[in-house]
């Protein structure tokens, strides 16, 4: 539900200041730019007397990935609409931007989709990895200690 929260916030911030189109696709803009915006949060401010939390870094990328797999499932309805929206007779958010009165690419729909899901399945190892490295760090300090 954050997701949601987040995807919606998204077009309530640039609702009144920008064209339709950019408000359509600030839903899943904002969603996905918040995990690693939280990432770099945790990677380049450390709490006080602190090292970064690699940790809390790699979750959120954890996090985008879902994002952008979750978003790939929104993006490939696009042509069908078949997915229950928020309220009834809202506007398909993929279905607006890639309709034939913006980009006019409903038939790449899947191509696309396929691209943001590729894409988190290239984070998700990134934030593996942020894991992992903690814990065996961990790991080490406590068996030297």
């Amino acid at each position: 539900m954050a997701d949601l929260g987040i995807h919606e916030f998204g077009h309530l911030l640039l609702r009144a200041w920008v064209p339709q189109l950019l408000e359509a696709m600030a839903g899943n803009g904002l969603q996905t730019a918040a995990p690693p915006g939280f990432a770099l949060y945790f990677l380049l401010r450390p709490p006080v007397g602190r090292t970064r939390d690699l940790a809390a870094a790699g979750l959120c990328l954890g996090w985008c990935a879902s994002t952008l797999q979750d978003a790939s499932i929104y993006i490939a309805d696009a042509p069908y609409q078949e997915l229950p929206l928020l309220h009834e007779g809202s506007i398909h958010d993929w279905a607006y931007i890639l309709g034939p009165e913006q980009l006019d690419a409903l038939g790449s729909a899947h191509l696309f989709a396929w691209s943001v899901y590729r894409t988190g399945e290239c984070v998700w190892p990134a934030g593996a990895g942020l894991c992992l490295f903690t814990l065996t760090t961990a790991v080490r300090r406590r068996a030297k200690g």
